[in-house]
């Protein structure tokens, strides 16, 4: 694995209930006191090997039998693992997207929000729609989301919490506003 986004879902894995704000770091590890009650209900999973990193990218370096994967021996790809925070892991070939010229950073979060954003818009034009309402406008999902409406003609409802994400918005729609209109030119 070259690259892996820090995400949520794998923060939890990581972090569980650790009380983060009074860690420190020593001898190369994080060390984090669990509280109590947490490490008594996570008890069944002490001991336990806890794979975390849903999504990320790197060099194939070894494959299986099938044609499918023959095809990305050498190859960047991003995948889902699982475990994509290891520095090797395994990959269904499905699950594998060659990246080309694209670099592992790229390619790393090629999948989940991607996906979720082009899903959200494909969905909405299978069903006749022309908006959606979006809850998180200014998370990454909400600004690819905002990229792939404008591109796609959709109208979309982006709901934030603060005056700079809307400042945030503004901004990404006139900037691709302004490459699109250059691009029909």
């Amino acid at each position: 694995m070259e690259a892996a986004p820090i995400i949520p879902s794998g923060l939890a894995i990581l972090m569980g209930g650790a009380d983060v704000e009074n860690a420190h770091y020593t001898s190369g590890k994080f060390v984090a006191k669990m509280p109590a009650p947490v490490n008594a209900a996570s008890r069944a999973r002490h001991g336990l090997r806890l794979p975390a990193g849903n999504k990320g990218a790197g060099t194939v370096i070894a494959v299986g039998d099938s044609d499918a994967a023959q095809a990305l021996m050498g190859q960047r790809v991003s995948c889902v693992p699982g475990n994509a925070y290891s520095e090797y892991c395994l990959a269904d070939a499905a699950m594998c997207l060659p990246l080309g010229d694209h670099s592992a950073e790229e390619g790393a979060s090629a999948f989940v929000n991607s996906m979720t954003a082009l899903g959200f818009a494909e969905n909405a034009k299978a069903d006749g729609q022309d908006a959606i309402l979006h809850t998180v406008g200014a998370s990454n999902h909400g600004q690819m989301l905002t990229r792939i409406c404008q591109e796609d003609g959709i109208d979309l409802v982006n709901i934030v919490r603060k005056g700079d994400q809307v400042d945030l918005l503004k901004g990404l729609s006139t900037g691709l506003r302004r490459s699109l209109h250059e691009c029909r030119q």
